[in-house]
């Protein structure tokens, strides 16, 4: 199994995968690295948006957390990787986070030299933004929000939420929020202390009909 990019020129109209083919036919020339027989811990790769047309970047880079896993999830450490934005369908131009020295980030074009990120893990997949209001990075999983200063963090547990047991029915919950899975943050129409969600939960245990939901994250900033 892979993970790999996937391109659309008429706003989502039709897509294009980039760096796949079929199996056994010979790998194209941009074939994608983040490949199971590779070990690759970004299988699942979730883009930090950063507004409209990326505008609210300031150093020209696209950054992205991945996992190494696309099913049978459980708690899984978190990398980050970046690559230059004229460059996004390019998987050879893409780097990875090798940790910090003296504060400051270190980047491999070697994926196997990633490390995780101290302070966050999930178990699914997620989303990322920047909040440009609260100036914060923010990684909702399917279970907690959390919040950092840079890609490469510090990332912390701004808190949690979504029901205590996703298999069982919770009194302060309803019913169709069980799972919390796969959700997605919408970086239009942020607020000082909120932004909107989608999660797609399970309205009846133990069929799962996915529904999408719309969710809104109100924070309690602390200064």
């Amino acid at each position: 199994m892979a993970g790999y990019l996937a391109v659309s020129q008429d706003f989502g109209k039709t897509w294009q995968r980039i760096g796949t083919s079929l199996p056994g036919k010979k790998l194209p020339e941009n074939a994608t690295p983040w490949t199971r027989d590779q070990k690759s811990n970004f299988r699942c790769l979730f883009f930090i948006n950063m507004g409209k047309s990326y505008g609210l970047n300031k150093d020209g880079y696209v950054y992205a957390l991945g996992i190494g896993t696309e099913w049978h999830w459980t708690s899984r450490n978190v990398y980050l990787c970046r690559v230059p934005r004229e460059n996004i369908l390019t998987y050879s131009a893409y780097t990875y986070f090798t940790g910090l020295t003296a504060g400051k980030p270190g980047w491999s074009s070697s994926q196997d030299e990633a490390l995780p990120l101290n302070g966050v893990q999930t178990g699914q997949q997620g989303s990322a933004m920047f909040h440009p209001q609260v100036g914060r990075y923010l990684f909702l999983t399917e279970s907690k929000l959390y919040d950092a200063p840079a890609p490469w963090g510090p990332w912390t547990v701004a808190g949690t939420w979504n029901a205590p047991d996703c298999n069982k029915t919770s009194p302060d919950w309803p019913i169709n929020w069980q799972g919390g899975y796969m959700p997605g943050i919408i970086s239009k129409d942020t607020g000082p202390d909120y932004f909107w969600f989608t999660v797609s939960g399970q309205h009846k245990v133990p069929k799962i009909a996915y529904q999408l939901q719309l969710g809104k994250m109100r924070m309690v900033l602390q200064h």
